[in-house]
């Protein structure tokens, strides 16, 4: 997709962007659905996966029992309060999602009104879920540990177990216990509101000011971003 038409613009302009922001809702056949589509490392590992669905079904959670309550925050950068939130839903394992990411990469460098929200999306096999599952509990590290460092190496050197475990130690990160329950949840969650947000082909983007909302996949290209950032500034 090199240009964003207006004629899209305002078609997704009726989309509420405060709709991709909730957290979905699963019945039973839509989390079998999930799992057995996407988690490959859930599969391999079914006690986990039932811990994790055990904590999204907690009585006592605040959004009711078919959330994802007690998700981990996805990770973001740029400025938190930035007009333009840009959501991507992408893979380490997927190469034009690596080009992607490097896109948005000189965005956020370029534009102080911007901020970027991953949406880890691993399809391509269980060593990207588990390359998603250190940056995503590595941003969720009390203190945070150095996330970006780590996904800059696994971007450029791939999801292969020893360049995970070679992209953790050159960030300085030391992630040999358990993964937390929360940072499953993530994908999980993220895996639903893709499908809500009609996402089918990675990668992805969803460019959102106010209440615009332009959906971009499969194609995504620099110029098609800047584009729908322009078109949503002019409604």
């Amino acid at each position: 997709m090199k240009a964003v038409s207006r004629a899209l613009v305002l078609a997704t302009m009726l989309i509420p962007s405060a709709a991709l922001a909730q957290q979905p809702r699963l019945s039973d056949e839509d989390r079998k659905a999930v799992v057995g589509e996407v988690i490959d490392y859930f599969r391999k590992n079914p006690e986990e996966l039932v811990g994790a669905i055990t904590a999204a079904k907690r009585p006592d959670a605040k959004n009711g029992p078919e959330t994802f309550a007690g998700s981990a925050v996805d990770p973001w950068y740029g400025r938190e309060d930035a007009p333009i939130s840009i959501m991507v839903f992408s893979d380490y394992g997927c190469a034009p999602c690596n080009d992607v990411e490097k896109i948005l990469d000189r965005l956020a460098d370029a534009r102080s009104d911007v901020k970027i929200v991953h949406r880890d999306y691993p399809v391509s096999g269980e060593h990207s879920v588990a390359a998603s599952l250190d940056v995503i509990q590595a941003f969720n590290a009390k203190p945070r540990a150095d996330w970006m460092a780590l996904r800059r190496e696994l971007m450029a050197k791939g999801v292969a177990p020893e360049y995970r475990i070679e992209a953790l130690r050159a960030a300085g990160i030391d992630q040999t216990g358990e993964t937390g329950t929360a940072v499953k949840l993530t994908l999980l969650k993220n895996r639903e509101l893709a499908r809500r947000a009609g996402v089918t082909t990675l990668p992805a983007v969803i460019v959102m000011k106010g209440d615009g909302v332009v959906p971009i996949s499969g194609d995504v290209t620099e110029a098609g971003i800047n584009e729908a950032i322009r078109l949503l500034s002019e409604n």
